[in-house]
């Protein structure tokens, strides 16, 4: 009995700790993001913070969402909404991965998230170390120390440009469509036509192509004139 207390304590002992350097480290890259907002705001320069979601994996994403539920809970989240910039970056942060929410909702771990949602301060963490937190041995694997690399990796500060001009797409079959005959006058075309026969068809290829008279041509195919009376 004597031995799983002390189990239990050094577990929130590590917990604690992890909880305190991921709210530390998150801290620290919202106020050098801010300094790089406050700089270009001198220059009178439209911006906008860009979360690559591309890029971002469950775990990843998992491991955000914990280290601002503990900088949240802790004094260090004070310290954050005191300053405006500060409190942007977080605020934009937070409604970036809220977007990809649902993306996320069968990640390893997300039940922790969840959890630590609803507190995260340091005094509650008891209750989740059978139920929710990994293993520190899995913990230490694929997670401690990464959430700087993640955040430099996915989240970035840009400028507000104009939109990049569409390149023409090539058009494949009849571009100028609207000299195309309509469907009505492909009918009447078709219709007038209908009633010809093959020596009809010949004599007008005579007519239109090696420039016979019409006499010529109708001798060239029946032999004779054709008078129309009969």
């Amino acid at each position: 009995m004597t031995c799983k207390l002390a189990s239990d304590t050094e577990l929130l002992e590590f917990w604690t700790a992890e909880g305190i350097s991921l709210a530390e480290d998150l801290l620290l890259y919202i106020k050098g993001t801010s300094t790089k907002i406050s700089n270009i705001s001198k220059k009178d320069t439209a911006f906008y913070l860009y979360l690559n979601w591309r890029q971002m994996s469950g775990t990843d994403w998992v491991l955000l969402r914990i280290a601002i539920h503990f900088l949240e809970d802790s004094p260090l989240g004070i310290q954050c909404q005191k300053d405006e910039l500060c409190r942007y970056v977080l605020r934009e942060l937070k409604l970036a991965l809220a977007r990809n929410q649902n993306r996320m909702k069968n990640t390893k771990f997300n039940q922790l998230e969840m959890a630590l949602s609803a507190t995260a301060e340091i005094h509650s963490l008891g209750s989740h170390l059978k139920s929710a937190f990994p293993s520190k041995r899995e913990w230490e694997g694929n997670y401690k120390k990464r959430l700087l690399k993640i955040l430099t990796k996915i989240l970035s500060v840009r400028l507000q440009t104009p939109r990049r001009i569409e390149r023409q797409q090539r058009v494949r079959g009849y571009r100028d469509h609207g000299s195309m005959a309509s469907i009505h006058e492909k009918a009447r075309r078709e219709a007038n036509t209908s009633g010809w026969n093959e020596f009809l068809e010949q004599a007008r290829y005579l007519i239109e192509v090696e420039d016979y008279t019409l006499e010529d041509a109708l001798k060239s195919v029946f032999g004779r004139i054709v008078n129309k009376r009969e």
